[in-house]
C-alpha cells in the first residue's frame, strides 16, 4: 500500500503534461540524461574492448506528439545548467523552424537533479517569457522516488538493440544504429552530432537574477513553477508573472516518519510513516506580503535590467581540464588499432576518425581558441533562440496567442485521501520573502470535517463539472461579477441545485 501511494503522487505530477496532439500552439517535452557506460565509441562488442573509447552521454529529450531528440557529449562538455538550457533552448527552436511561430503554451518535465533545479534554468524560462516567445511556460520536476518516466523508455529501447546491431564504432555508426533501433519501435528520433561547444548561459544570467534560496531541498522543494505573461507594473516590470507551488496537483499524499504509536491511520501504525493530504496552492498570494498585494513575483532583478551582451553573442563554457588531452590518447588508440592498410573497413574507419579530428577535435582545453578554430574552418557556434536571447529590443512585438489557457487538473474522485491534512506554504526565500514560515503546516481533522469537507468537494465538483459546463459566456460574466460580494456561508441558489459555498 505504501508503494501505491508514492506512485499516486508520480502520477499526479506527470498529469499536469498534456499529451494532445492535435493542438498547434502546445510544447511539452520531458528531458534526462543516460549512463556514459552504455554509450561508448568505438564500440567493438562484447567479446572485445577498446581501452580508451569516447565516453558519450547522452541528454534525451522526448517531445510529446513529435519524437525523441538526443544530444551526445564527450569530454569537452559536463552536465550543468548550461548543458540543460542547451538542449532546452534548441528544442524550442526545432519547434518554432518546423511550426513557423512559437508555442503559446510549454510544459517541461525533469528530474529534480541539481543540472535542472537551478536559479539559471528558472531565471531563463522567465526570460523566455518577457520576451513573449510564449505566454505561459510550466516548469515541472519529479519528486524524489518518482517511478521511471517516458523518456526512460527511450533510453532501453538504445539499450536493448545495443547487441543486435552491427559494431559500433564511429559517430555515425551509432547514429544509424539508434535511428534504426527506434524505427523497429515505431518511434521517430533525431540524433545530433556530438556537441562539444555549449554557451555559458549561467555566466549570461548570473548578476540578473534576485535572491532566490531554499526551494530545492526536502519539504522546501517546490515542484512547480509557472511563468506568465502579463502587462507591465510596477510590481512586473518585466511583464513576466512568477509563481510555484509544492506540487503539480491541488492536493498530493505526503509521508511524515513518526513512532508508530503517534499514529492514527492504519498505514502509520504499520510502518511508522504516516501519510497527510497536502494541500498545495500558487504561491505568494496576495496575501503573502503586505507591502506586495498581488500575486506572483519576479525572479529577474531591475538593478541591471533584462541579460544581455555587447558583442552580441553568448562565450562558450570553458573545457573541462584535460579534455583536449583526453580526446588526443583516444584518437591514438584509434589510429592504432585501425590501421591505414589493414582491412577495408579499417580504413573507412580510419579515414572517418581523421577527418573528425581534422575538422572538430580541440588543440587545448581553452574553448575561446576552440571557438576561433571552428571560424576559421567555416563551423557553427551554435546558440540556441540566439536572435532572440540577443536582440536589443525587449520584447517581441505583434504577438498572437492562438490559445485560451487551460489550467484545469486531472482528479482522481476515486481515490481515497487520509484525514490528515498539511498545508504547503509560502517558504521560498525571494527579497520578496526574506523570512519565509516552515514548509508545511499539519492539522489533524476530525470525523465530521473529513465528512464536510467531502460533502463540499463531491458538490463543488458537480457543479464545475455538470452546471458551469451548460453556462454561455454572458452567464459567466454574470456569475463572475455577482461572486465579488462577499459570501457568509449562505445558500446559493443555481438552477435546480443548492450548493453551500466557504469562502
Amino acid at each position: 500500500m505504501l508503494s501505491l501511494l508514492f506512485r499516486y503522487v508520480a502520477r499526479r505530477e506527470k498529469a499536469m503534461t498534456p499529451q494532445n496532439k492535435s493542438n498547434p500552439s502546445i510544447l511539452s517535452f520531458i528531458i534526462d540524461g543516460m549512463d556514459q557506460a552504455k554509450c561508448q565509441i568505438p564500440y567493438k562488442g562484447t567479446q572485445d574492448c577498446f581501452s580508451d573509447p569516447f565516453k558519450q552521454v547522452i541528454t534525451g529529450v522526448k517531445e510529446h506528439g513529435h519524437g525523441v531528440t538526443l544530444f551526445p557529449t564527450i569530454d569537452t562538455v559536463s552536465k550543468g545548467a548550461n548543458l540543460t538550457l542547451y538542449c532546452i533552448l534548441s528544442i524550442i527552436e526545432s519547434w518554432k523552424n518546423r511550426n513557423g511561430y512559437y508555442p503559446t503554451e510549454i510544459f517541461i518535465q525533469l528530474d529534480g537533479a541539481k543540472d535542472n533545479a537551478n536559479k539559471y534554468v528558472l531565471g531563463m524560462l522567465e526570460l523566455l517569457v518577457v520576451k513573449r516567445m510564449a505566454q505561459v511556460i510550466y516548469f515541472t520536476r519529479l519528486p524524489v522516488g518518482h517511478t521511471h518516466e517516458d523518456i526512460d523508455a527511450c533510453f532501453g529501447i538504445m539499450w536493448k538493440y545495443r547487441g543486435r546491431f552491427d559494431l559500433c564504432e564511429t559517430f555515425s555508426e551509432f547514429r544509424s544504429h539508434v535511428t534504426r533501433a527506434f524505427k523497429n519501435e515505431n518511434m521517430d528520433v533525431d540524433v545530433k552530432e556530438p556537441v562539444l561547444l555549449i554557451p555559458n548561459f549561467t555566466e549570461f544570467l548570473d548578476k540578473h537574477i534576485g535572491r532566490l534560496e531554499k526551494l530545492h531541498i526536502l519539504l522546501q522543494t517546490q515542484h512547480q513553477w509557472r511563468f506568465e505573461a502579463i502587462d507591465r507594473s510596477p510590481y512586473f516590470p518585466f511583464g513576466c508573472k512568477t509563481t510555484y507551488r509544492a506540487y503539480s496537483s491541488s492536493k498530493v499524499v505526503e509521508f511524515e516518519k513518526r513512532p508508530r504509536d503517534l499514529c492514527i491511520t492504519d498505514v502509520g501504525k504499520y510502518t511508522g510513516l504516516e501519510p497527510f493530504t497536502t494541500f498545495c496552492r500558487w504561491y505568494p498570494t496576495d496575501k503573502c506580503n503586505p507591502n506586495r498585494p498581488v500575486e506572483g513575483i519576479h525572479l529577474l532583478n531591475t538593478v541591471h535590467g533584462l541579460p544581455h551582451t555587447e558583442d552580441n553573442i553568448i562565450h562558450p563554457v570553458e573545457f573541462p581540464e584535460g579534455s583536449s588531452l583526453s580526446i588526443r590518447s583516444t584518437m591514438n588508440e584509434i589510429k592504432a588499432t585501425y590501421l591505414e592498410f589493414g582491412h577495408p573497413k579499417d580504413t573507412l574507419i580510419r579515414k572517418e576518425w581523421i577527418d573528425w579530428e581534422a575538422y572538430y577535435a580541440p588543440q587545448s582545453d581553452n574553448s575561446l581558441e576552440y571557438l576561433t578554430q571552428l571560424r576559421t574552418k567555416g563551423l557553427p557556434y551554435h546558440i540556441p533562440l540566439k536572435t532572440l536571447l540577443l536582440d536589443k529590443d525587449e520584447y517581441i512585438r505583434d504577438v498572437r496567442w492562438r490559445i485560451t489557457i487551460n489550467q484545469n487538473s486531472i482528479i482522481d474522485t476515486s481515490f481515497e485521501w487520509p484525514a490528515n491534512i498539511a498545508i504547503a506554504t509560502n517558504s521560498v526565500v525571494t527579497e520578496f520573502n526574506p523570512h519565509p514560515p516552515p514548509p508545511r503546516q499539519h492539522f489533524t481533522m476530525q470525523e465530521d470535517e473529513v465528512h464536510r469537507l467531502r460533502n463540499f468537494e463531491a458538490a463543488t465538483l458537480e457543479y464545475y463539472s455538470a452546471v458551469l459546463q451548460q453556462c454561455n459566456i454572458e452567464t459567466l460574466k454574470s456569475m463572475l461579477r455577482n461572486s465579488k460580494a462577499d459570501f457568509t456561508g449562505s445558500q446559493v441558489q443555481i438552477p435546480g441545485k443548492y450548493i453551500s459555498f466557504i469562502r
